[in-house]
């Protein structure tokens, strides 16, 4: 689902997408199994704003172990990629394909 290269800016200099790959694929397989995982239980977002209430409730949840006194690592990681995972979901459930300009 994800393609991951790296991309040079107008001066040279490595993008995100680029840091991202070589730091983090895993991450980035993880929200990948995850939206896959959440595709399969739940129908696909009717509006933005079933989609929104959606990312809404995966930050609440984030926000829940973020604030903890003992704050758990992999919890906050857990929750972190289902919201990213929501977020891409709702770009393609609910924002559908980028049209050209012609």
């Amino acid at each position: 689902m994800f393609t991951v290269t790296q991309n040079r800016g107008l001066r040279g200099e490595t993008s995100l997408l680029g840091s991202i790959a070589k730091a983090d694929k895993e991450t980035l397989a993880k929200v990948e199994d995850e939206l896959r995982r959440a595709r399969s239980l739940h129908i696909d977002y009717h509006s933005g704003h079933e989609g929104y209430a959606v990312i809404l409730e995966e930050l609440d949840e984030l926000w829940e172990e973020v604030r903890k006194r003992h704050q758990d690592k992999a919890a906050m990681r857990r929750e972190a990629i289902q919201v990213a995972a929501t977020a891409l979901r709702f770009v393609v459930d609910v924002c559908g394909e980028e049209e050209s300009d012609g």
